[in-house]
């Protein structure tokens, strides 16, 4: 759990963490990981993180990796809120309406 699904669960919010290629069937906000992390507990077998600008590109050349596919998913279909974006990425530039 990240400090903003912390948060959201204190204010009584649903959320559901996202950060590899498994769907949960609950329900709740979707909290989207594409780049990873670490939870505060339980097991870290499955942490992928993303550090480098080639290891982002590596990933996101990949027609059906998982983050890419969730993201378009929720941005043709919801309200999206980007938190810690600088937005000047090409990936989302390229997939984002102009401004």
């Amino acid at each position: 759990m990240t400090c903003l699904e912390r948060e959201l669960a204190d204010r009584g919010v649903s959320c559901r963490s996202i950060s590899n290629g498994r769907r949960i069937a609950e329900g709740g906000l979707p909290v989207i990981h594409p780049h990873g992390f670490l939870p505060r507990e339980g097991d870290l077998t499955d942490c992928r993180l993303v550090f480098t600008e080639e290891e982002y590109h590596r990933l996101t050349g990949q027609v059906f990796h998982w983050a890419l596919s969730e993201i378009v998913s929720h941005l043709r279909h919801n309200t999206v809120l980007f938190i810690g974006l600088s937005m000047s990425d090409r990936t989302c530039a390229a997939s984002s309406p102009p401004l």
